[in-house]
């Protein structure tokens, strides 16, 4: 009890005054009445958050003068007895919230969540009630709708739960009670019926019954909800129906994902006016002719590259590298192609650098290589080609000759004759090459 008696007055009891503890800090801000103006109140919590002997902790607990003290000993108190005197008789009401959420006593809960005056002891109180009558009383009969919402997210009696579903005022309160329905009859009928999309959303996604997952989703007003009741569907006819009609986007995407049948899948991956739409048809779609007509005309890259990174016949892939409009769809064809002949066109003819650069990084011809490592009129295709080669010669020359440093700086790695990565060192017009060959002079290998 001497700590009790210590802390009152303000001393450290030993710690260091510079020591500082969160919680204490956000008490500072949550407690309704303000601290000691000589800030004693936050040394003290700092204390009394350290404390581990009960007995002191509730004596404090009862007698000190600052919220922010007391709201310390919340924390750590055990004592049934002394948690529910702070839950229903002391004056702050984050002390009393505070010691309600360790609460676990029925009676001083019930206490509590029905008589306090404050919204947030009694919603710290609801959390942990059991009690199913009182709280179906707290869910229907409580002023502030977060408390509501807590008590129904607990009840289970099916009946309440409709109740409070069908006629709380508060749309958050609808959507706990929804959430715990189980019912289909009740489940359809908020589905159908209430006036928050997000309510009517919530019952459609547990709705199993088609009849009325059909309703919901053919007319419901609002596109989360009617996205919410497709997602339930599994009626191919229906869901081609829904993917093909619905006025939102993102309701017949979720269709779409739904769908199976290829030539449905193919309609829509050819005809929604939605890139998003067609891309979930697309990625469904396995014909290899239709993938590449997809990514060969269709005028959205994603949807030219998630078709041509499907496709896996070679020939169809060569096409698309050949001929697709959109260079995304061309590059990514590249990448899955393995004929050398046709990588060398593309790689030498392509309009798109990029394009260009993907064929190079699967040649494997040195001439070829060669060619466009001295030709090509952008330096990052001339920079990748040269890092397939070995020929000192044609390296020495490019090395030395090349407009971009990045490109002779490519080369003189690949170099193996010390004297032309002499000359380069001493006189390259770029720093940043005449350091990389300085520093590869620095590593080469010593002769015998």
């Amino acid at each position: 009890m001497a700590l009790a008696n210590v802390l009152p007055h303000g001393q450290k009891n030993g710690h260091p005054a510079e020591a500082r503890d969160p919680a204490c800090d956000r008490d500072t801000l949550e407690c309704d009445r303000p601290a000691a103006p000589n800030g004693g109140g936050k040394a003290r919590a700092l204390a009394a958050a350290r404390l581990e002997d009960q007995a002191a902790l509730a004596t404090i607990a009862r007698s000190d003068h600052d919220c922010l003290v007391r709201a310390a000993c919340a924390r750590k108190v055990t004592d049934e007895a002394e948690l529910g005197h702070l839950a229903a008789r002391d004056s702050d009401g984050h002390v009393r919230a505070l010691a309600a959420a360790r609460l676990r006593d029925p009676a001083t809960l019930l206490r509590v969540a029905s008589s306090d005056s404050d919204a947030r002891v009694r919603k710290a109180a609801a959390a942990n009630l059991a009690d199913e009558a009182a709280l179906t009383k707290i869910a229907e009969t409580d002023c502030d709708a977060e408390v509501r919402a807590v008590a129904v997210a607990r009840l289970k009696e099916p009946a309440a739960l409709l109740r409070i579903a069908c006629f709380d005022s508060d749309a958050q309160v609808r959507k706990a009670a929804t959430a715990n329905l189980a019912d289909e009859a009740a489940l359809a009928k908020i589905a159908d019926g209430d006036r928050d999309g997000e309510v009517r959303a919530l019952a459609a996604a547990r709705l199993k019954e088609p009849a009325a997952l059909l309703r919901v989703a053919s007319s419901d007003s609002d596109a989360r909800t009617r996205a919410a009741a497709v997602a339930r569907l599994s009626d191919e006819v229906l869901l081609a129906s829904i993917a093909r009609s619905d006025a939102n986007w993102q309701v017949r995407q979720a269709a779409t994902e739904k769908l199976t049948h290829q030539v449905l899948l193919a309609h829509i991956a050819r005809s929604d006016v939605e890139c998003q739409v067609r891309k979930t048809a697309a990625l469904k779609v396995t014909d290899q002719v239709l993938l590449g007509l997809i990514a060969s005309t269709d005028k959205a890259a994603q949807v030219c590259e998630a078709a041509a990174a499907l496709m896996s016949d070679q020939s169809i892939l060569a096409e698309t590298a050949r001929s697709a409009g959109e260079w995304r769809a061309r590059a990514v064809a590249v990448r899955r192609l393995a004929d050398e002949t046709l990588l060398a066109q593309v790689a030498q003819g392509d309009p798109e650098w990029q394009v260009r650069l993907a064929a190079v990084a699967r040649l494997t011809r040195g001439h070829i290589l060669a060619e466009i490592a001295s030709s090509d009129v952008d330096r990052h295709v001339r920079a990748a080609a040269v890092k397939g080669l070995s020929d000192d010669t044609v390296l020495a020359r490019i090395a030395l000759t090349d407009g971009a440093w990045q490109v002779r700086e490519a080369a003189a790695a690949k170099l193996s004759d010390r004297s032309v990565l002499v000359k380069i060192a001493d006189s390259d017009r770029d720093s940043r090459v005449r350091h990389f060959a300085a520093r590869a002079l620095l590593h080469w290998p010593v002769a015998p």
